[in-house]
């Protein structure tokens, strides 16, 4: 499976993310880059679309994955996986099961 992927390097970047975004194509998504291996965090307030999470280490493999819907509250659902990451990777609700996509499998980031 491949997609077209915005790339949230900055720290304004990262913390908007898809918020507000009313949709997302199956061929779209987001990249966070951080400059390190670590505990990543990530939730849902203000996104109108539910989303595939993926989190990847630093040798690019899925150490987590997530389904996530939309937080209609203000406390929301704190999304972490048990193993540090280095990349996530954000994709349409769906995404996942739909290429058969697991923990362990190995990505490639390529940057045009």
């Amino acid at each position: 499976a491949c997609i077209k992927a915005e790339i949230a390097e900055t720290l304004s970047e990262r913390t908007r993310g898809l918020m507000f975004r009313e949709a997302l194509a199956e061929d779209e998504g987001m990249l966070f880059v951080f400059q390190k291996e670590e505990s990543r965090s990530f939730w849902m307030k203000n996104m109108h679309i539910s989303l595939d999470i993926i989190w990847i280490d630093r040798e690019f493999r899925i150490v987590h994955i997530e389904q996530a819907a939309p937080c209609a509250s203000e406390t929301c659902t704190l999304y972490k996986p048990n193993e540090p990451a280095q990349y996530v990777v954000e994709v349409k609700a769906g995404f996942v099961d739909k290429n058969n996509i697991h923990i362990g499998d190995m990505i490639n980031i390529s940057y045009n």
